[in-house]
């Protein structure tokens, strides 16, 4: 007994509680809190691509465990497409930014009113629409939207090279061709669609790059030209690399030099302008308006746009001098290296 009459000696439950090897969770247990039942929860107000959705209508039927899985695939699926899409907007305006750095080559038609109203609405684009186009359009063959796109423009591989080649075959028929295009189904192609996912992965193995995959692009400055590339390599967060794989049934693996032609880019782009704007725009206006009156289609004067008809040069109205549209084709020869 200490000076204050106090007993230092501690009793059996003391001795008990701070005895050793007493766990803190002994010592001092835990309080349980009420359990309350999960309120009932009304299915039918939930979306039907809706995730809760989906477990609960398996949960209802005891078939939760796979519905579970199948649901949590679609959602990592999801993130993957969400996150290929982020990159497929930054590509999409590095595209837009090196429009505004490098002058464009540039004609103003003199269209006929429905025309014009025709292309302003339907052809030209704003750049937040471009970079949502292509992104909405990253599976290319296989959504709607990019064949919708395609139909409206003129592509930069396939059209502008028919337009280029064309000797015998007449306006009218490359026209058609291209407003009405034929699926292609031999050998080859599906040889080409079987084997290109795995000429990107053999590119990006022996490169060391990450090929990213991009959807339709439209050229800001020249609305009625389109491309679909197979991919973009960036280095250092910088479009460094455009490819195209190409999948030979023939030749395997083989290797491509890409040379930058100037002058032929100039020639193929003002031909291929002047053929959309005099011949394919009319033809796409009447296939889409679906006027009753054809004969009124048929009136709509087309001869204004000979301005554009490979003419290199433009008046300016206010000092009546001539001045030459300017066309920049900037980057060098691509050449594979040898080995």
């Amino acid at each position: 007994m200490n000076k204050f009459g106090a007993n230092l000696v501690p009793d059996s439950l003391q001795k008990n509680k701070y005895a050793k090897g007493k766990q803190f969770e002994e010592m001092f247990p835990r309080k349980r809190g009420k359990c309350y039942e999960a309120p009932e929860i009304d299915i039918s107000k939930l979306s039907e691509e809706s995730p809760l959705k989906q477990v609960m209508v398996a949960k209802a039927e005891n078939t939760n465990i796979h519905t579970v899985k199948r649901v949590m695939d679609s959602l990592l699926q999801q993130v993957e497409i969400n996150l290929e899409k982020e990159d497929c907007e930054q590509c999409a305006i590095t595209f837009l930014i090196y429009c505004d750095e490098n002058t464009q080559y540039k004609t103003n038609c003199n269209l006929d009113p429905k025309l014009k109203k025709f292309y302003l609405e339907k052809i030209e684009m704003s750049e937040k629409d471009i970079i949502k186009l292509c992104c909405e359009t990253l599976g290319q063959s296989t959504c709607a939207e990019w064949y919708a796109a395609r139909q409206l423009r003129l592509s930069a591989s396939k059209n502008v090279h028919s337009i280029k080649v064309r000797t015998t075959k007449t306006i009218e028929s490359l026209v058609s061709e291209i407003l009405h295009p034929k699926k292609i189904d031999c050998v080859s192609t599906r040889y080409g669609l079987n084997n290109e996912s795995l000429a990107r992965e053999e590119y990006e193995r022996v490169n060391n790059y990450i090929v990213k995959r991009v959807g339709i692009i439209v050229c800001k400055f020249q609305p009625w030209l389109c491309a679909s590339l197979d991919g973009v390599v960036v280095e250092d967060g910088c479009i460094s690399k455009l490819v195209e794989f190409k999948c030979p049934i023939l030749y395997g693996c083989c290797l491509i030099q890409v040379l930058r032609d100037e002058d032929f880019l100039k020639k193929v782009i003002s031909k291929s302008e002047t053929f959309y704007f005099q011949h394919y725009l009319p033809a796409l206006y009447m296939e889409m308006t679906k006027e009753s009156n054809t004969e009124n289609d048929e009136n709509i004067d087309t001869s204004n746009t000979d301005s554009c008809a490979e003419n290199e040069i433009s008046v300016d109205n206010n000092n009546g001098n001539e001045i030459s549209p300017v066309r920049v084709f900037t980057g060098k020869n691509i050449i594979n290296p040898s080995e």
